[in-house]
């Protein structure tokens, strides 16, 4: 079964062999760009007998989740996936575990939340939040969403910098069981060509390295028509 573990090591070296056995480097093209968990499992039985790695096989599901938790994950990419320009994508559902897909930019796995140099900075104040409450804190996502919520950081940033005519924004439900697990779910109304519509505001919060510049994801999704 292999052990836990070596995944900034080993784990290139699996996606490398998934890949290799996959791409044609004459044509150019990937013969099954998905991959499910059966086939996942199989590499890392492979690579575990014949490569040297030393990965565990309970898990396929979170894989590539794990990896892609990594500040390192760029630098850690295969040179030949690099050079062929094809990054990876996590799936969900069907057991499928990842999907190779091309990319054009410098990074296979670029960081849409670092910070642009001349990003505004809006202070925030914490003076209603407890001070007890406040020595509790953590770096965690539920610390993080009940700041969100608790100093309405997120209807800031909607009702002053936000391109979108917001009417409203509303706190729905933390923790909402799906896949991947939606850590925070908004509901917003807001008003395009002279229309009301209503859309899911959607946060994730992926737990990294202190060294990470992206530790989170989120995702607006149109309502209007949902039962």
């Amino acid at each position: 079964m292999g052990m836990p573990g070596g995944g900034l090591t080993d784990k290139p070296k699996v996606i490398e062999h998934l890949f290799a056995s996959r791409y044609d480097a004459t044509t150019k093209v990937i013969s099954a760009s998905v991959v499910d968990s059966d086939d996942l499992v199989k590499a890392i039985d492979y690579c575990n007998a014949h490569v040297g790695t030393a990965l565990s096989t309970k898990n396929p599901a979170n894989f590539l989740k794990d990896y892609l938790r990594s500040p390192n994950r760029n630098d850690a990419w295969p040179a030949s996936l690099k050079t062929a320009g094809f990054t990876a994508r996590q799936k969900y559902r069907k057991r499928r575990a990842f999907a190779f897909v091309q990319y054009s930019g410098n990074e296979p796995f670029p960081d849409p939340f670092v910070l642009k140099q001349d990003a505004v900075e809006h202070t925030i104040e914490t003076v209603s939040l407890p001070s007890d409450a406040r020595a509790l804190g953590r770096n965690d996502e539920a610390w993080l969403i009940q700041v969100c919520v608790n100093q309405r950081v997120i209807q800031t940033h909607f009702g002053l910098y936000s391109s979108l005519d917001v009417v409203d924004i509303f706190h729905l439900q933390n923790s909402v069981k799906a896949t991947p697990e939606i850590d925070a779910l908004f509901l917003m109304t807001y008003r395009e060509n002279k229309q009301i519509k209503k859309a899911l505001a959607l946060q994730l919060f992926l737990p990294a390295s202190s060294e990470s510049m992206g530790n989170h994801d989120s995702d607006i999704v149109d309502a209007d028509g949902v039962g």
